[in-house]
């Protein structure tokens, strides 16, 4: 998302919260949900599949190497993330791409590296993919935490200058079931995830518990 009224790029990583946060910045300069395309919210017409199906999901590089923003303007302007426990967004990816048929233990183990992280790569690959450089450097400003998500967009709030701060709540998953994540994985089932999403939790300093 870029909003040139607010000066600010935001990283949209799946699963993260982002359609929440979009809604906030456009609820702030007073356009709907059906408007949002002037935030580069709008589908892809990239012809060459460089870019996902949304512009919501660029990466942080891809904002200047495809030229939506000149590296000067990427620079000036403020950047900010989410950040979430890998293991709890891989549970979140299951629950809004599949129809749960499957026990997610099961469809981890079987079917996550080959029909989730590979095939919807744009949509499930890590968050360091998103938010660093080719050179392992950090793209954004702040990151703030999923775990502390209404707190952490307060204080993002108050330094935008936003309207208000409270955090509207779009995008939910399909299944309402609450089901604890850490209630969901097995042994095996952990451990891919661990190895997928190595990057993520070394970043971020996650642990499964």
């Amino acid at each position: 998302m870029i909003s040139h009224f607010h000066e600010t790029v935001f990283i949209h990583i799946p699963k993260n919260a982002g359609q929440s946060i979009e809604q906030a910045f456009l609820s702030d300069i007073g356009l709907s949900w059906g408007d949002r395309a002037p935030l580069l919210l709008r589908p892809s017409v990239d012809c060459d599949n460089r870019t996902p199906p949304r512009l919501a999901h660029l990466t942080g590089s891809q904002y200047v190497d495809l030229k939506y923003l000149t590296p000067k303007l990427f620079a000036s302007y403020y950047k900010f993330g989410v950040c979430r426990n890998p293991w709890d967004r891989a549970f979140s990816l299951y629950k809004y791409l599949t129809d749960q048929s499957k026990p997610f233990a099961n469809f981890v183990r079987e079917e996550f590296e080959k029909e989730i992280y590979i095939k919807h790569n744009w949509f499930a690959k890590s968050q360091a993919n998103f938010l660093l450089d080719r050179e392992n450097k950090l793209l954004v400003d702040e990151i703030i935490h999923f775990e502390r998500l209404n707190d952490d967009f307060k204080k993002l709030a108050k330094k935008l200058e936003l309207k208000s701060n409270v955090l509207p709540h779009r995008n939910k998953s399909k299944n309402q079931v609450k089901v604890e994540y850490r209630d969901a994985y097995c042994e095996r089932s952990k451990k891919i995830i661990e190895k997928l999403y190595k990057d993520d939790i070394d970043l971020f300093n996650y642990s499964f518990d």
